[in-house]
């Protein structure tokens, strides 16, 4: 007699609405930042995205980073004009990682020396449109005549001789 298989939820693994699973940060004033509020995820990779000039910076390097440095790194940094920050408190560090170039070209950085990008870049390929387009993860690489700008050509700037 075959035994009834059991069934598992995959929402039982899903994080619960609580106030520890976000960072939350309400009217944040920096710059082009007028009264921004926000929830952001824990425990999930979280992308700022947005047109040049519109906050990205503002929001992220110049208040979030420094003010949670300040709470849990016991730092001393300046921070963006703010009303209330909560969800914090689970979290016992703040590491920034630079984006800064670790060789001659700007394409070499400490997320593609460890192989972050590599990770991110399988993980695109394999979404339905990339699959149904024939698309591999050299796609998503500035590294690779397939992904980078011909233009620029992956270095993110024409540089005028």
């Amino acid at each position: 007699m075959m035994e009834k298989l059991r069934e598992i939820s995959f929402d039982s693994f899903k994080d619960k609405e609580k106030n520890d699973s976000y960072i939350v940060i309400k009217q944040a004033y920096h710059h082009n930042l007028k009264n921004v509020s926000l929830k952001i995820p824990k425990n999930k990779m979280i992308v700022f995205t947005g047109v040049s000039r519109s906050g990205k910076s503002s929001l992220i390097s110049e208040t979030l980073k420094p003010l949670l440095e300040n709470k849990i790194n016991n730092c001393d940094n300046l921070v963006g004009q703010y009303s209330d920050i909560s969800g914090y408190e689970s979290i016992d560090k703040v590491i920034d990682v630079s984006q800064d170039p670790i060789g001659r070209t700007p394409r070499s950085n400490p997320a593609t020396y460890v192989g972050l990008f590599d990770k991110i870049r399988r993980v695109f390929a394999k979404t339905d449109y990339e699959v149904s387009h024939n698309m591999d993860a050299d796609f998503f690489s500035f590294n690779s005549t397939k992904g980078r700008c011909p233009y620029c050509e992956g270095q993110g700037q024409i540089k005028d001789l």
